[in-house]
């Protein structure tokens, strides 16, 4: 067999309706809201690709951008996926994926989106090319945005009230340094704080501390860091980390770390932070926040509204309508289906990709591409003021 590739055209408008129609198990495609699915247009920037074999389609995978079951934000367009039977089984689905993320990186779209339910057996290929989970619904992105190299962690002054969070903030810490991942922090020697700063400079890492002045004059600097830089005020603190991070985990803290916390949660939820937000759950220190934040998106009345899923079209029970991204075929050919609607606000948690999973919970840091391959020098600390 000799697969080739070609860029999907407008004139594809039937290969497209057949993979709606296949993907749908024979829904009718040309009315809405699946018809959406149907309309390709390069001039706003839709893109995709055709597999052939022998000259004969056998795959298509297209991104789109419309507001469909699977929005995201305006600049993000949503994908569909569909492999003939005859061809499943042979990676065609990932080959298809990793062309359209190319050219997704070349365009600068910030990441592609898509949707399909918990269970489905698709999500696993779909994991394994990088998309996380964006709401209940099912809506997974896959962030195109720059490389994670340096990840912001929130945590408090002082030790907590068990031990564990102590071995926790170790635990990242180290972990941090084994990926060659900059430590972004609060500057500070004392409590969590000085004990995930320590773990990374034991292990020969990177950490850039952000402090206020007025913490220098009380001699709670760090003494070892790679880098530390003075601010005058604590707003000017948290501004600073946000522009230094690609990455966010808030550890077991006080008052000062749910307000960060929520501060990057907001400016994420904006659209002004695309890096991922996680939590290190140890010893199930943030249940009360997760419950606190998911328990909104089960009441329409009250769930509060963002500017990017508030406008998204909504789902109809799959039972009436299945949506055409929502019959995903899997690697493996077997069939998938997802429906619901998607709620204007949720956070989802899964087990981070390091560190340990009895203790650590949040949005997963992919191992790989995403971490630069080098190792960073430590010496007396570059003081900027």
């Amino acid at each position: 067999m000799g697969l080739t590739f070609r860029p999907m055209t407008v004139d594809d408008h039937g290969l497209r309706r057949a993979a709606a129609s296949d993907n749908t198990h024979g829904a009718d495609v040309d009315v809405p809201p699946l018809s959406l699915y149907l309309d390709f247009r390069p001039e706003r920037g839709d893109a995709g690709f055709v597999a052939l074999d022998g000259g004969r389609p056998v795959g298509l995978i297209q991104a789109t951008f419309i507001r469909g079951w699977g929005h995201v934000a305006g600049d993000i367009p949503e994908m569909m996926l569909n492999v003939a039977a005859g061809h499943r089984n042979i990676g065609l689905g990932s080959q298809l994926i990793d062309r359209l993320a190319e050219h997704a990186r070349l365009a600068g779209w910030p990441g592609l989106s898509l949707s399909v339910e918990e269970g489905n057996i698709a999500r696993r290929l779909y994991e394994r090319k990088g998309f996380v989970d964006r709401a209940a619904a099912g809506t997974m992105l896959l962030n195109l945005s720059d490389r994670i190299t340096s990840v912001a962690v929130y945590c408090g002054s002082s030790h907590g009230a068990r031990p564990e969070y102590t071995t926790a903030a170790r635990e990242l810490g180290h972990e941090l340094a084994r990926r060659h991942l900059t430590l972004v922090y609060g500057g500070g020697a004392v409590g969590l704080m000085g004990v995930v700063a320590d773990a990374v400079v034991d292990k020969q890492g990177a950490v850039t501390g952000v402090i206020p002045r007025q913490l220098v004059d009380r001699e709670l600097a760090h003494p070892g860091l790679t880098r530390l830089e003075v601010v005058e005020t604590m707003a000017q603190r948290k501004s600073r980390m946000e522009q230094l991070a690609d990455a966010f985990i808030a550890l077991p803290g006080g008052a000062g770390t749910l307000e960060e916390l929520f501060e990057v949660l907001t400016m994420q939820q904006l659209g002004h932070i695309r890096g991922p937000v996680a939590l290190c759950n140890t010893e199930g220190f943030w249940d009360p926040q997760i419950a606190c934040c998911t328990a909104p998106s089960t009441k329409a009345s009250s769930a509060p509204s963002t500017s990017t899923a508030s406008s998204s079209p909504t789902r109809p029970p799959p039972s009436s309508t299945p949506s055409p991204t929502g019959h995903p075929r899997a690697e493996n050919g077997t069939e998938t289906s997802h429906g619901g609607t998607l709620p204007c606000h949720e956070f989802r948690y899964q087990s981070l990709a390091f560190a340990s999973r009895r203790v650590v919970r949040g949005i997963r840091l992919r191992p790989g591409s995403s971490l630069p391959h080098r190792r960073h020098r430590l010496g007396h600390p570059r003081i900027r003021r």
